[in-house]
C-alpha cells in the first residue's frame, strides 16, 4: 500500500501546458501595409454586419414576444422595441473607433500624415507671403 507522503508528493507536481506560438504574419516589401490595411477594413465590417445582424435579431425577438404577450403589443411596444435593439446593436458596434484607431495607428501612416503636414505649411507660408 502506498504511503501517504507519496501519494501527496503525487498529488504536487505541476501541470505543465505547452501552447503553440502564433505564426506571424509575412509579406512582401512594400505590400504588408497595404495587406495590413485590408485585414483591419475587413474586420471593421464584419464587426458592422455582426451589431447590424445582432440588433435585428434583437428586435425579431422583443416584437415577438410584445405580440404574444397582448394584442397589437409589437405596435403598442414599437419605441421600446426599436431602443431594446439599437441598445444592442451599439452594445457590439461600441469597440469599431478603438478598431479603426489602432488601423490608423501605423508608422507609415503617421509618416504620410506627417508628410502632408509638411506640404500644406509649406503651400500655407507662400500663400501668407503674397
Amino acid at each position: 500500500m502506498d504511503d501517504p507522503q507519496a501519494v501527496q508528493q503525487k498529488a504536487l507536481r505541476p501541470i505543465v501546458v505547452q501552447v503553440k506560438k502564433k505564426k506571424k504574419r509575412r509579406y512582401s516589401r512594400g505590400l504588408g501595409d497595404l495587406q495590413r490595411s485590408a485585414r483591419g477594413l475587413s474586420k471593421i465590417s464584419a464587426r458592422v454586419a455582426r451589431s447590424l445582424s445582432k440588433g435585428a435579431d434583437k428586435f425579431y425577438e422583443t416584437s415577438d414576444k410584445s405580440a404574444s404577450k397582448k394584442r397589437d403589443g409589437a405596435l403598442r411596444d414599437l419605441g421600446l422595441n426599436i431602443g431594446k435593439s439599437l441598445s444592442r446593436s451599439l452594445e457590439e458596434a461600441s469597440s469599431i473607433p478603438r478598431d479603426m484607431a489602432k488601423m490608423l495607428n501605423t508608422r507609415s501612416v503617421r509618416r504620410a500624415a506627417r508628410r502632408q503636414l509638411r506640404v500644406m505649411s509649406r503651400f500655407n507660408r507662400l500663400i501668407r507671403l503674397r
